[in-house]
């Protein structure tokens, strides 16, 4: 379990299952477990707990550059993997103590290994990368559509059905097949008062948050980038046009989430479709591929400023921390010790950001949020 800060350190595995299984978190087990054996890399754990993230974030890179280097050569791939570093899969998902980074990386193997199929061992590695996505999120199938959608191509226009292809598919959903009890109890406690219902506005906003731009300028952007990736297509030998689709497709995650989670009346935030920033070093490569030398020049000096200055930004912001280190759980703890002095009062949280960390923290469950103390009674509003 883990809630902004990140993770709270597991008792047991048997209590950490007991746990999810009472709904008090909404994600599988899997990340928890990956988290629960990250505390031994570093001495500082809310450091450790990060270190997978940060582990996936470089994975992605180099899978995007792989894939990438295979149609447009090195220099193409360098300069649009790099364009991640200017998405929130940089900052702050690649340095949070959540299992996102590691989603998208499983999602970029999955790539690597498609541009390879139906080679047997290709198949399988994408079906196992599937299935850890979908172990690390129930949420992560968005990302496996972009993949049938690509396969529906083949399956169209060179009139191949590539069994094994499909198979790996259908096998990313087996994680999500083996929780639906989990599944349950969270729809029974979260379904009819989630805080993020799927709407038009919040499918926009990620646009604009995975591009950082203004929301209409943001899709725009993903339009022509989608118009120009499906324009190339047309030079493209047969063997591997279907990849523009597979472009196009991560650009729309955030549609298909939206109305997938409407059809089911779900929650949805934007972050559940961050497969999305997949596509976007992927249609560039197309777009620069089009557009020539000078406009690989352009975008790669246009990349290294954007970089400098967001960094330069970054660490003159933080240059204060530097000599000292700043927990993200303080805010809590400050809370325990103001409540100490009345014990048998309740204590209301109203964010459900905050609830969990604090209902741990009152229970004694979590170390790393509270120093000890009777338990509290918590109540979420």
């Amino acid at each position: 379990m883990y809630g902004r800060s990140g993770p709270a350190r597991p008792g047991s595995i048997s209590a950490l299952w007991r746990a999810f299984q009472g709904a008090k978190d909404s994600n599988p087990p899997l990340f928890c477990l990956i988290e629960h054996a990250a505390r031994v890399l570093a001495g500082n754990e809310l450091v450790a707990y990060r270190l997978p993230s940060i582990a996936g974030f470089c994975c992605v890179l180099w899978c995007l550059f792989a894939v990438m280097r295979k149609r447009n050569g090195s220099v193409v791939a360098v300069v649009c993997s790099a364009s991640l570093l200017l998405t929130p899969l940089y900052r702050p998902y690649a340095v949070e103590a959540r299992p996102y980074s590691l989603v998208i990386a499983c999602l970029a193997i999955a790539l690597l290994c498609y541009q390879r199929v139906p080679r047997l061992p290709w198949t399988i590695m994408m079906a196992i990368a599937l299935a850890l996505a979908e172990a690390l999120h129930f949420y992560a199938f968005f990302g496996f559509v972009p993949f049938a959608v690509a396969e529906a191509a083949v399956l169209v226009s060179r009139r191949r059905f590539r069994s094994g292809v499909w198979l790996a598919l259908a096998f990313g959903f087996v994680p999500l097949a083996l929780s639906w009890s989990q599944l349950k109890g969270i729809k029974d406690f979260y379904g009819a008062h989630f805080w993020s219902p799927a709407t038009l506005v919040l499918t926009v906003n990620a646009y604009a948050l995975f591009l950082k731009m203004f929301a209409p300028l943001a899709v725009a952007v993903v339009v022509v980038l989608s118009i120009l990736a499906l324009r190339t297509m047309m030079d493209e030998p047969a063997e591997s046009f279907h990849e523009h689709w597979l472009a196009v497709a991560f650009l729309f995650v955030p549609v298909v989430g939206f109305v997938a989670i409407k059809l089911a009346h779900g929650g949805f935030v934007e972050r559940y479709a961050l497969p999305a920033v997949l596509g976007i070093p992927l249609a560039l490569a197309y777009m620069l591929r089009m557009f020539g030398r000078r406009s690989v020049a352009f975008f790669a000096i246009f990349i290294l400023v954007a970089v400098s200055l967001q960094e330069g930004f970054f660490w003159t912001a933080e240059s204060g921390a530097f000599d000292k280190f700043v927990s993200p759980a303080d805010p809590v703890v400050r809370l325990v010790g103001s409540a100490s002095a009345r014990a048998d009062l309740p204590v209301v949280v109203s964010d459900g950001h905050d609830y969990l960390p604090c209902l741990l923290c009152f229970a004694g469950l979590d170390e790393t949020l509270c120093s000890g103390g009777r338990p509290r009674t918590v109540h979420r509003v």
